[in-house]
């Protein structure tokens, strides 16, 4: 069984067509890197593979079930982009990851929720930060209790847009072990990525997306020279090159 399969794969926004034709498999167990420029339909893959958005053609299986309400969604974790949070969200740390574990069936948490909570939060090295406030956090600290979200629902599937950007580097170095850590756990694994950097070595296959088309699905490509220097920011702007990709705001798995 597939953990993602798409198949002629199409998404257009805003009267722009921005996937085109998309077919591909995510096998149980992978670590696959989603890579492309800015603008290249990379996160918009994912978020269509989520139903996030929606299609205009072709077909999404998750965890061998199409996408729709058969799908285990409380098998799948999700961290999208991070993104500027207002400043007085009062919740603490341990307040976030636990809304993981909320759904419409479940709207309270008991023992073993705050204990998976506290796992959760010991995975991404914020045990002592547990009680701080979600606004006080940088934003390396940050990405790392939104992963911690995602993971403390123990899911199957694990979908991270774009984790590296833009934060801090020991929060890239605590990613990088922990990505290491759930691969040796066989979590399968789909991250979106500008460069592969210090996870090259943890990526079984690359799918790159070049103006919203597949034109690669194998092994990683080979690093631009200086990308995988240890002081690479992971950090890019877009250039002009390829079409500006929209940036939807809904985040909520159904």
């Amino acid at each position: 069984m597939s953990a993602i399969h798409t198949t002629h794969l199409d998404v257009h926004l805003g009267g722009a067509q921005i996937l085109h034709d998309v077919s591909m498999r995510v096998n149980v167990g992978e670590v696959v890197a989603v890579m492309g420029a800015n603008g290249s339909g990379k996160s918009t893959l994912l978020r269509a593979c989520l139903g996030l958005l929606p299609s205009s053609s072709g077909q999404v299986h998750l965890l061998g079930q199409p996408l729709g309400p058969t799908v285990p969604w409380h098998k799948i974790g999700y961290v999208p982009q991070r993104t500027p949070q207002a400043s007085g969200v009062p919740a603490t740390a341990e307040e976030v990851v636990r809304t993981g574990l909320l759904s419409r069936r479940r709207w309270w948490v008991g023992r073993s929720g705050r204990q998976a909570t506290v796992r959760a939060l010991a995975s991404v090295g914020m045990s002592r930060r547990r009680n701080q406030a979600w606004h006080e956090l940088s934003g390396g600290q940050q990405q790392r209790v939104a992963i911690a979200r995602a993971l403390v629902r123990q899911p199957e599937l694990l979908l991270l847009d774009e984790p590296m950007a833009g934060v801090d580097k020991p929060s890239q170095g605590v990613f990088a072990d922990l990505l290491g850590e759930l691969k040796a756990q066989r979590l399968t694994t789909v991250v979106v990525l500008h460069e592969l950097g210090v996870l090259r070595p943890l990526i079984d296959r690359a799918v790159v997306i070049r103006r919203g088309r597949l034109v690669h699905d194998g092994d990683p490509p080979a690093a631009a020279l200086g990308n995988d220097f240890p002081d690479h920011d992971h950090l890019h702007q877009d250039h002009g090159e390829y079409d500006v990709e929209p940036e939807p705001h809904q985040t909520t798995l159904p």
